[in-house]
């Protein structure tokens, strides 16, 4: 069943058409779990039968906790090769040498946002966690493949805009942005900041972040082209960017931002230690931008009143059996058990209940 509104957007009239079953966050369905369903062990999986995952960038830590819950393995925070923090099996003081050993990283992986829906199109996976939905390119491939997706959201995010905290600048409209994007406002100074000139960082055309930001922001309007420097192929390119560019804007998603990429990058000073022997971390030197006055947060993701929030979505082939474990692993997930791994992983769950 479909869930229909009023007025449909264009994407979703092209889902409709490509024959993907859609179920929107404005009207989340968590199902009530069912006899001997409270745990997630309960589906009786192991490493060698976990249906093979794969996720965007931004969804991996919520993909790695869901298979280590699901298989009885411990997964930690861990510091990944970019600077940036991943939930990884192993335990918290394994050598990293040690944990990229683990069976369970042969059933999970992070292809991107793009990479993730060609492996489940073109099989090479089960089951993914996206920070969007199929846009036109995936959802051409999946007609010349005759595949069927199913996309449910699973848990809320947002859409978020960043800037080096030596800008003044606390907060845009909407309009400002798209007036940026467009090439119409092209100064800090008209903003209340310094007049120099605004480095409006993007992302690459397939990324999850590019489509957000046209389907959220932009909404039709044509964004001008940027200069080869100023269009990053990583989620860590607008944050390495800004963590050095007074002059940058860049966007990015809240729980990227907030839980995997480093206060300071790599290049960002780092706090004195009050005593020799402290450990400090290093200062941030990014901060998220208010939107039309609402700052990004947990509590304002929940509510909705931030007004750029997004689902997270789980997706899977429509073609899956009933009893495969596959179904029965997203079918877990929409419960109020499979919510509350949602809520373990530092995401905002379908009825807005807080990390």
């Amino acid at each position: 069943m479909i869930a229909r509104r009023p007025r449909m957007s264009t994407l979703t009239l092209m889902l409709l058409t490509a024959g993907l079953s859609l179920a929107h966050a404005a009207a989340p369905a968590v199902a009530q779990a069912g006899p001997g369903s409270t745990s997630i062990r309960t589906l009786g999986l192991t490493v060698e039968t976990l249906p093979r995952l794969d996720s965007s960038t931004s969804a991996q830590p919520l993909a790695m906790l869901v298979a280590g819950e699901a298989v009885g393995v411990k997964v930690h925070w861990r510091r990944f090769f970019d600077g940036t923090r991943r939930r990884l099996p192993g335990s918290a003081t394994q050598k990293t040498a040690e944990v990229w050993k683990h069976p369970l990283l042969k059933r999970v992986r992070t292809s991107g946002t793009h990479g993730a829906y060609r492996q489940l199109i073109e099989g090479r996976c089960d089951l993914i966690f996206e920070a969007r939905e199929p846009f036109v390119d995936e959802l051409k491939l999946a007609r010349e493949k005759g595949v069927t997706l199913e996309v449910r959201p699973v848990a809320r995010d947002a859409f978020v805009f960043i800037v080096n905290t030596r800008n003044p600048v606390t907060g845009l409209t909407r309009h400002q942005i798209r007036q940026i994007y467009t090439g119409k406002l092209t100064r800090w100074g008209r903003l209340g900041g310094p007049d120099v000139t605004i480095n409006a960082y993007q992302r690459n055309q397939t990324s999850g972040s590019q489509q957000l930001m046209l389907k959220l922001v932009m909404k039709g309007l044509e964004m001008t082209p940027a200069a080869r420097r100023m269009t990053t192929a990583t989620m860590m390119g607008p944050i390495n960017n800004i963590n050095t560019d007074v002059k940058g804007l860049g966007y990015t998603v809240y729980f990227y931002e907030r839980f995997m990429a480093p206060p300071g990058g790599r290049h960002a000073p780092k706090a004195k230690a009050r005593q020799t022997q402290q450990q400090v971390a290093p200062a941030r030197v990014r901060r998220m931008l208010t939107i039309d006055g609402v700052m990004p947060s947990a509590a304002t993701i929940a509510t909705g009143k931030y007004p750029l929030c997004e689902p997270v979505y789980i997706v899977i082939r429509r073609d899956v059996p009933p009893h495969h474990p596959t179904r029965r692993l997203r079918d877990f997930m929409l419960t109020e058990p499979g919510q509350a791994l949602v809520r373990k992983s530092g995401y905002v769950t379908l009825k807005g209940d807080l990390p």
